[in-house]
């Protein structure tokens, strides 16, 4: 057998490969033995037919259709292995020439795992920020902890600051049509905690149970919502109900009531250490990305079509599913923000899936660079630790597989080495 290869580009080879009499002669036999179980031959039980008989009884074309298959299965294995390269699909082939008992020619093109130029990432230095919590956080936590343990008594009067009102809106554009995203049924809205634009919960005080009002509101032009950014909208509410909200005081015994806290100021403190401990993950979080970030960003690696398409693949269903969870379909979330699914792919995911698929390729040549490995006791120890989260049988079965172990080694993989470039980056 004779190989030569060729690259095309970081991510794609051509290879040229010739078969020569032995390898065919071995390709026929075994192309062969396979016909053999699908035709059937008078005098003989299945399977028990000379191969010679069994060459005669079938359709010469269909025969060397599964002497160029078999040949191709085999001599493709070999070639990849003698030139060492990781492929990542299954090869489009095309035949070159073939010649029955004698020679066969074929190329075949395939897209590989690249070759990753790493930066020198024990040299990205960064500083761990300063975490802490200011007394307006506790506060504002607090003052949510009473929202919650707060009771509401339906009122006949007009709605005043502080009161709840349930209510329907609809927001339409200058010419009359609906604007999406503008839109809500039985929604509850605390008059004066400004979670709608200015002016909305404005408009709203005095208003009664059963009263519909109307007012124009013009969105502000740095809205988080891109179609609705200095849009003018007016809006249609009808008041469902008006709920008075008696909201306890943040004292010793509503301390004692939504926790087992002795007075205010223990109650204090501990949402002080909690919120503490989540600020400071969420800064280590961002400081291990800005690492990965910036290694990516002074390395080579060329993102193989393959993986991008299957990162993005990923991203979408992940989107789906928490749209669903939201109650809206995807086609509504892409009216919504004005894009084709073309453009929200090109724009947002396409960027994300690159990003991902250069992060995961240095992840794991850093992890080899490393030897970093995952162990089967820590295998076991994150299975077990996954299993006390689960009740469902079915979904405790599934940690079992060794597809999923082989998911986990890969995650733990992953954490190891991000943790030792944080140890690089923080070194001093």
């Amino acid at each position: 057998m004779q190989v030569t290869d060729k690259k095309i580009s970081d991510t794609e080879i051509l290879i040229e490969v010739k078969v020569s009499q032995e390898p065919l002669k071995e390709a026929k036999e075994v192309a062969l033995v396979k016909i053999r179980s699908e035709v059937k031959i008078p005098g003989f039980r299945k399977n028990t037919a000379p191969l010679k008989l069994v060459e005669k009884n079938v359709e010469e074309s269909y025969l060397h259709s599964k002497i160029i298959d078999s040949a191709i299965s085999k001599s493709y294995i070999e070639a990849i292995n003698k030139l060492k390269y990781r492929t990542l699909n299954y090869p489009k082939v095309e035949i070159k020439k073939f010649v029955p008992d004698s020679i066969l020619e074929y190329v075949a093109s395939t897209e590989i795992w690249p070759e990753v130029k790493l930066a020198d990432y024990k040299s990205i230095k960064k500083t761990m920020p300063a975490v802490s919590v200011k007394k307006d956080e506790i506060e504002k936590i607090i003052d949510d902890l009473r929202q919650k343990a707060a009771k509401k008594e339906e009122s006949k009067k007009q709605a005043k600051k502080g009161d709840e009102v349930l209510i329907d809106f609809a927001g339409k554009d200058q010419k009359g049509k609906e604007v999406p995203g503008a839109k809500g049924k039985d929604f509850p809205l605390v008059l004066g905690t400004n979670r709608f634009i200015d002016g909305f919960e404005d408009n709203l005080i005095g208003v009664s149970e059963g009263q519909e009002k109307q007012f124009d509101l013009a969105f502000p032009k740095d809205y988080f919502h891109e179609p609705l950014r200095g849009a003018k909208v007016k809006f249609n509410v009808k008041v469902n109900k008006v709920y008075n909200v008696i909201t306890p005081s943040a004292n010793d015994e509503f301390a004692k009531k939504i926790g087992n806290f002795t007075g205010i100021d223990e109650l204090k403190k501990d949402i002080k250490k909690q919120l503490g401990q989540h600020k400071e993950k969420e800064s280590l979080d961002k400081l291990k990305d800005d690492i990965v970030s910036e290694i990516i960003k002074k390395s080579k690696i060329p993102v193989p079509k393959t993986l991008q398409e299957d990162q993005e693949k990923e991203l979408l269903n992940d989107l789906k599913r928490n749209l669903i969870y939201r109650g809206i379909t995807f086609d509504e979330y892409l009216k919504q923000i004005n894009q084709s699914e073309e453009e929200y792919i090109n724009k947002v995911v396409s960027p994300k899936a690159s990003l991902r698929v250069k992060a995961s390729l240095a992840i794991e040549k850093i992890a080899k660079a490393e030897k970093i490995n995952a162990s089967d006791e820590e295998i076991n120890q994150r299975i077990k630790f996954l299993k006390a989260q689960y009740k469902n049988p079915d979904e405790e079965g599934a940690l079992n597989s060794e597809e999923t172990r082989s998911s986990i080694a890969s995650r733990l993989i992953t954490e190891k080495t991000v943790s030792r470039l944080l140890d690089y980056a923080t070194e001093k």
